[in-house]
Parts: structure tokens; sequence; C-alpha cells
């Protein structure tokens, strides 16, 4: 039985209450191309870094049923009161109560990777990435960045692809830099080429003279509560013409640290329009129906995936 057969039969045999969900997504990720060879390295790399982590099998499986529960107890909330419930808390209390929690962001850390590999949108994200954004980039000595470095997958993947660049990967989060460090190991990326730095990168990209030919922000500005002036100083700080930005952005999804919520993809493209950051790819995910749970009727979320530039 190949890697992703096995994890999907082991989670639903143990979490019966997201079997119909697993089914769902199993039947959809298996019609991809390619998805048997992708899914099995998303899965081994998730189980090296549990490893390195001191986590069993079980405390991994258990970590990728938090991260779903948790999503779908957020998502009841917002179908009652059509708001994210951070939003009322501020980046502040979010950064003290979830981000300083070190148990919590190696749970969420270890549920999201694995959700690469099981969940069809996300499956789709990392595909775009490694297909769309790493071949766009024009091979160079310069400086990556990664904002919000989280499990430092992107990251280490892009040095991979690009052998001359160096890469700074922030994160408000102390438990995600060490988590990075652990994937930067992993993948046997030397230590002269990577940077992972404790702190706030709206301020960072507000400040620096730095010029990056790539940036990555995937899954980031929907945790901001300013998105546009972030955008704005990104654009600054990317190199003109060749540089290049991943994101990520959902709409109608909430999370504990979700603050600023996108009700349609235009909403998105419209910050980058601001921002005068050009499309050179996009692609718009419709994110499966959940069996298990009745939506309300709140929009169905989608995820926007996008490469941009500072060149029309």
């Amino acid at each position: 039985m190949v890697e992703s057969q096995e994890l999907f039969r082991r989670l639903r045999a143990g979490f019966p209450m997201l079997e119909k969900t697993l089914r769902t997504y199993q039947r959809e990720l298996e019609s991809q191309p390619g998805y048997e060879t992708r899914s099995g390295y998303l899965i081994r790399h998730t189980g090296r870094l549990a490893e390195k982590l001191g986590l069993t099998r079980d405390d991994l499986d258990d970590a990728f049923a938090d991260f779903c529960i948790e999503f779908l107890k957020e998502q009841a909330q917002f179908i009652e009161t059509q708001a994210y419930s951070a939003a009322a808390k501020g980046f502040r209390e979010v950064v003290e109560t979830i981000y300083n929690d070190s148990d919590y962001m190696r749970s969420y850390m270890l549920g999201y990777l694995l959700s690469c590999a099981l969940f069809p949108h996300h499956y789709r994200q990392f595909r775009y990435f490694e297909e769309q954004f790493l071949p766009s980039l024009t091979p160079r000595s310069g400086w990556s960045c990664e904002c919000g470095v989280g499990h430092g997958l992107y990251l280490g993947r892009l040095l991979e692809t690009q052998p001359g660049v160096v890469g700074l990967g922030m994160d408000i989060s102390p438990e995600c830099v060490t988590i990075a460090g652990l994937t930067m190991d992993i993948l046997g990326v030397p230590a002269e080429r990577y940077h992972l730095q404790l702190g706030d990168v709206t301020r960072h990209f507000r400040e620096t003279e730095q010029k990056y030919d790539a940036v990555i922000a995937s899954g980031l500005i929907e945790h901001l509560e300013h998105p546009a002036e972030f955008l704005q100083d990104v654009a600054r700080a990317l190199v003109p013409e060749t540089g290049r930005l991943f994101t990520m952005a959902p709409t109608n999804t909430p999370h504990p640290d979700h603050l600023y919520h996108f009700r349609d993809v235009e909403e998105i493209r419209a910050l980058f329009a601001q921002a005068d950051l050009h499309c050179r790819d996009d692609l718009v995910v419709r994110m499966p129906e959940l069996p298990d749970v009745h939506t309300g009727g709140v929009l169905q979320p989608e995820v926007y995936l996008r490469i941009s530039s500072t060149a029309g």
C-alpha cells in the first residue's frame, strides 16, 4: 500500500468523525497527476520532522486531527457570526495566545504540513509552488525571503532548486523558527545558505533596504491587520522586473489567527493592483465541499495562488 493510502486508512480508522471528508479528499487527490510521488515526499518529510521533535506517529496523527477539528469549530462560529474570531482580539493578543504557545504551534505546523498531502486545495498549493513558481525564478546569487517561514519547506525547496541563492526565513513564532531550522537540516541545506530570524515581517519590509529576487508569503496576508501596506512594502523590496512574489490567500476561511477576512478573490486582486504588483500567473482553487458540515449559506471558500512581479 502506498504511503498516502496507508495514511488515509489510518486516519479514517482513528478519527471516524473525519471519515466522509477524508474519503472525498482521497478520491479527488488520487485523480491528480503525480500525486502518489509528491504526497509520499510530503508524508516522509513530515514524519522525519516529527521524529526530530521527539514525537511519535500517533502524536502526528493527533496533530492532523486537531488541525481539522479546530477549523471545523471556527467554521461553525463563522457561519453564525460572519466574522473571524481573531479579528476582535487583534494582532498583539494573537501573538501572545497563539504564536508564543510552543506546544500549539508545533502541533499546528505538523498538522498543516501533513494537510499538504491530504487536502486537495493545500496539495494544489504546494504543486503550484513547485511547478509554476520555482521555474519562474531567474537563477542568480541573490537573496530570497519567506515571510512567516512556518515549517520551512517552501524556503527549503527554493534553496534546493536555486543553489546560488541565500534565504532569509522570518517568523513571529519562536517554535516556527526552530521547526524551520530542523527542516533545513532534513533537506541538507548548508547553514551558510540561510538565516532564520525571529521577528515581525511587516516591520522588516517596512524598514529593509535589501532587494529580494524571490519573496514567499504563502498563507500570510490574511494573518495581517493591514495587508495592503505589507504588499506595498514587499513591492519596493523586489528586484525590479525579475523579482517574483509567491502568495496564497484564502477567502471565507476562519482560523484562530486569521485577522483579515477576504470575501472574494477580486478583493485580493485589488490589493495587488493597489501595490502595483503585476500578475505573472495565478490560479483560483475552490475548496472541496465538506460532507460533514452544513455551510449555512456561507460563500464556498476559495484559495487564490499568485506569482507577481513589479513589471508589467
